[in-house]
């Protein structure tokens, strides 16, 4: 891992010596992750909160990347073989990772389903039933300092 790095010029009044002092600071930074939302009958698209890097002290042309891990379906909580695809959406297109260089940075989300799927779904015993879809998300190293991407 490589840590920021600065040397200071200290001048000593007494006898003109010039003193360095080095210091290291490790990379760090906040993101917060959506994880969980409730999913409602007959709905296409249900807003799911968004990624944003909220602190961060990163070295120059380094970033954080995140990176969504899904299996793509809703289960029924009353009936776990009944399934419903869906995809998580920035804007118009599926996400699968961003990089966030600057805190402030964020990606708004959206959770995804298909009218025609929606029409597949046998509402006889789940009309009243809602799913919940819960999405892990990986950052690099673990949330513990930045990734070794340069951004392109």
């Amino acid at each position: 891992m490589a840590a920021l790095a600065s040397a200071v010029p200290v001048s000593a009044a007494d006898d003109n010596r010039n003193i360095t002092v080095l210091t290291e600071i490790a990379p760090a930074y906040i993101v917060i992750i959506p994880t969980n939302t409730m999913v409602y009958f007959n709905v296409i698209d249900i807003d799911f909160g968004a990624v944003e890097l909220t602190k961060a002290q990163l070295e120059p042309k380094k970033c954080v990347r995140v990176t969504l891990i899904t299996e793509n379906k809703l289960e029924n909580e009353s009936n776990a073989e009944k399934v419903l695809p869906y995809t998580v959406r920035s804007g118009e297109t599926a996400f699968a990772s961003a990089k966030y260089m600057a805190v402030g940075e964020k990606t708004a989300l959206t959770i995804h389903i298909e009218q025609d799927d929606l029409n597949k779904t046998d509402t006889s015993s789940s009309r009243n039933d809602s799913s919940t879809s819960s999405t892990t998300t990986s950052s690099n190293n673990g949330g513990r300092s930045n990734s070794n991407d340069n951004k392109t």
